[in-house]
């Protein structure tokens, strides 16, 4: 991801996205997580899913993001976790009066999973998309939130 890249934040429970959190870096080093942002060992486990060795795809990228337009003062509603993270989603993304989401000339729709982890140390949030056009095409995006 570049910087400057721009990204709305899905706002699950307004059903509605707000803009925008901007790429400011470039991928983050794991000294850089420890030092300049003082982030703990375990954090940075978290960031780079590195309990699951077999299990992960890919190896996650960490970067830095600031708040942008609208997202620098918008509030969102108290006990969601969305101000946290929740679904990143290209900037000009919305929600349309319908309840789909419209990525450019496409349209997905949104179901929306919130279960609470097991040891009540936070939650995951799963969203699935289905193409409206191809609905064979679904998506599913994991979010987990943890606190410590």
């Amino acid at each position: 991801m570049a910087r400057g890249t721009r990204l709305a934040l899905l706002d699950a429970r307004r059903k509605r996205t707000v803009c925008c959190l901007e790429v400011v870096s470039v991928p983050l080093e794991d000294p850089v997580l420890r030092h300049r942002f003082d982030l703990p060992e375990v954090w940075i486990t978290d960031l780079r899913n590195g309990w699951d060795l077999e299990g992960r795809p890919y190896a996650p990228l960490v970067f830095a993001l600031q708040r942008r337009d609208a997202l620098l003062d918008y509030r969102f509603a108290e006990h969601s976790y969305d101000h946290l993270g929740g679904l990143l989603v290209p900037a000009q993304a919305q929600i349309t009066p319908l309840g789909t989401l419209q990525l450019g000339a496409r349209q997905f729709t949104l179901h929306i999973d919130e279960q609470a982890m097991a040891n009540d140390n936070g939650s995951l949030t799963r969203y699935t998309l289905t193409d409206t056009q191809a609905p064979q095409h679904t998506y599913t995006v994991d979010v987990p939130f943890a606190t410590y």
